[in-house]
């Protein structure tokens, strides 16, 4: 097909106006989109400072907000992150039915997002783990917080590894009974020569603290010792938990029967609280400072203040979900207006660029479509695509589930290894899920000693468990076991 220079010029005219117009469109659109990410993303930085500086109510609104404009935007990780901001936020103040329901968001909606995300993985079960315990579901919560552990060993930065299980073993001892509890705390304790970070530490000699005066009632010395090593370190690092200390403190000389040094420690840790926003720190003050009030005779004040804890103790949870509530109310009309303004004000704009667009590519497409010689039709190359290898976090991911005989360990190895059950039940359909969990142990190649410490049996259980699968499964007898279950 010849063409002549008008017709050159005139087709090279067109394509730079097209392409000028086109340039300009994405631009607008890409510049609007940044902008609107990067409010949304200021918007979750604000929040997450409120919540650490325990304005969770206010945090809570942010997100919302943010969620609200992600959702408009159809921004996917802003929904994702504030979702889980705001599920943080009111398992703090306590409502822990709702920061469930936004768990639930996240994993319904956000599956294949999660699964991908390794802290947001290990945030997760830290705060379900959080959320059951506070409810009493001990047994999940701890099944939460062995996923953790088995997590917090994938970071491949030691501080962050170590600094992830103290984090994880903390909560494991907060679900656990008593002599357990004390057992994940020595743990916790053993790693001080490997983290360069010491601030961790602080909830442990709380913990052990407390489990020598309130478990141990006759040993207040060894409870005295690890709180003034928890009140040292939060003085170093200005912890923001310091309230929690000075309270104990203050209940330690309460059982030692100097009132008067309990009384200065209970008004310091009631004014830290207060600044915390710590209402369940503040209640128990109250009724610290009426027994010790009680116990020096002066009745009168400890009328007061049981007058004060009988108050706030009807009202608290009233208060809690009000001040939840309050974040929710004000989103939608606030939006509104602005959302408009901004919807008119980009179709001015928008539909005239696309209409003129339109226009000149349709002329060109009928233009040579006129013009054009026929060609020879190809035929299509089709890529034939091998199946890719997993990648190594979810096999590291299974590899720690396992360790931890996480109860998530069949779950997610069925959905890495699909196709691996399916031809175990065609060799054997009566197959139970022990025997299928062991399988998969086997696949995985852990040996007769690894896989009875973490399924908590002996080596010769195991070994008996392999005679039988090799029965169930015909496996011959001069054929390695691990050899035939990698061929499946």
């Amino acid at each position: 097909m010849n063409f002549s220079l008008k017709q050159k010029l005139w087709t090279f005219f067109v394509l730079i106006i097209l392409l000028i117009l086109f340039k300009s469109y994405a631009f607008f659109v890409s510049d609007r989109n940044d902008n609107d990410s990067l409010e949304i993303n200021n918007l979750l930085i604000s929040a997450k400072k409120q919540s650490n500086e325990f304005n969770f109510n206010e945090s809570i609104f942010l997100s919302k907000k943010a969620l609200r404009a992600s959702e408009n935007q159809s921004y996917r990780i802003g929904i994702i992150k504030s979702n889980y901001q705001i599920a943080f936020d009111l398992c703090n103040l306590g409502n822990y039915d709702e920061s469930i329901k936004y768990i639930n968001i996240l994993e319904k909606s956000y599956r294949d997002y999660i699964q991908d995300d390794f802290q947001l993985n290990f945030d997760l079960a830290d705060l379900k783990g959080r959320n059951f315990l506070a409810q009493g579901f001990k047994k999940r919560a701890k099944e939460e917080f062995r996923k953790e552990l088995g997590l917090a060993y994938l970071y491949k930065d030691s501080e962050k590894k170590y600094q992830a299980a103290i984090h994880a073993y903390t909560n494991l001892s907060a679900s656990c009974e008593t002599d357990s509890a004390y057992f994940y705390m020595k743990k916790i304790l053993s790693f001080r020569n490997k983290v360069k970070d010491k601030k961790a530490f602080y909830i442990t000699y709380i913990s052990i603290s407390d489990y020598y005066y309130k478990e141990k009632k006759v040993n207040i010395d060894s409870a005295l010792y690890y709180n003034s090593k928890g009140i040292q370190l939060a003085e170093e690092n200005n912890s923001t938990y310091m309230y929690i200390a000075i309270l104990q403190k203050a209940e330690l000389l309460f059982l030692q029967k100097k009132y008067h040094e309990s009384l200065q420690y209970t008004l310091k840790g009631i004014r830290l609280s207060k600044e915390r926003n710590r209402s369940e720190e503040v209640l128990l003050s109250y009724k610290l400072l009426a027994d010790n009030y009680r116990e020096l005779g002066d009745y009168k004040l400890q009328s007061k203040f049981l007058d004060k804890y009988s108050k706030m103790n009807d009202s608290i949870f009233n208060a809690r979900q009000t001040g939840i509530q309050a974040s929710a109310d004000v989103i939608f009309n606030e939006q509104d207006q602005n959302e408009k303004s901004q919807r008119t004000s980009s179709l001015w704009y928008i539909i005239p660029s696309i209409f003129i667009i339109c226009a000149i590519g349709l002329g060109l497409f009928f233009y040579f479509k006129k013009n054009k010689k026929p060609i020879e039709n190809s035929d299509p190359v089709v890529e034939n695509k091998s199946e890719t290898e997993l990648p190594n976090v979810s096999y590291e991911e299974i590899i720690a589930l396992a360790k931890a005989n996480s109860s998530d360990f069949l779950f997610r190895f069925k959905e890495i290894y699909p196709s691996f059950f399916e031809k175990l039940y065609e060799i054997e359909p009566e197959l139970i899920t022990s025997e299928l969990k062991f399988c998969a142990y086997l696949k995985l190649q852990f040996s007769t000693k690894e896989i009875a410490s973490y399924t908590f049996v002996t080596p010769k259980a195991v070994q008996n468990r392999k005679n039988r699968i090799r029965k169930k499964l015909n496996i011959p007898s001069y054929m390695d076991i691990y050899t035939w279950i990698n061929k499946l």
